[in-house]
């Protein structure tokens, strides 16, 4: 687990570090960047001297990433150029191999949806292409979350069942 942890702690600095940039480039200001930036640093900090115990760094990855992407997401001018780095971060979450956080990801992005669609109005439904491209591109996402969602929920009963199977095959020596 450790070596998938630090695996998993680079891919989130990298696109943590990407936010940043774009945030300092598109003159967002030092609190945007100070957000976005703030929840990597804990993370690393965390990862690196192994904080409590892996589920408690994967809900604490996840949430400081979900975090550091929403600030990103809320400031940007589309939601349209994020979604793969949303896909990303969903896939991410999901080699963790608990479930439960993937709905933190599902959560987040409903938020970031209704954001850009009510408060933002940076989803523009002008032509029927445009709509079209916007519901594939955005229910995509969602699809994307519930495969994730379901592979690990199959991987952790998989699991579960050879528990059960080792621990009957060392009582019944």
């Amino acid at each position: 687990r450790s070596r998938k942890e630090k695996i998993l702690l680079l891919l989130h600095v990298i696109c943590i570090s990407a936010m940043a940039v774009i945030a300092i480039e598109s003159g967002w200001g030092a609190g945007i960047v100070v957000c976005i930036v703030t929840p990597g640093i804990i993370l690393s900090l965390a990862t690196l001297f192994k904080v409590k115990n892996y589920k408690f760094r994967t809900y604490l990855t996840i949430i400081l990433v979900q975090f550091s992407l929403l600030i990103y997401v809320m400031n940007v001018k589309s939601l349209f150029a994020v979604t793969s780095t949303i896909v990303v971060l969903v896939v991410g979450a999901s080699l963790y191999e608990i479930k439960e956080p993937l709905l933190i990801t599902m959560g987040n992005t409903t938020f970031m949806l209704i954001y850009h669609l009510m408060f933002n109005k940076s989803v523009d439904f002008g032509s029927t292409v445009e709509a079209i491209r916007y519901i594939f591109q955005y229910s995509s996402i969602f699809v994307v979350q519930a495969i994730m969602y379901y592979i690990v929920k199959k991987q952790n009963e998989r699991h579960r069942q050879l528990v059960e199977i080792i621990k009957e095959l060392k009582n019944a020596e």
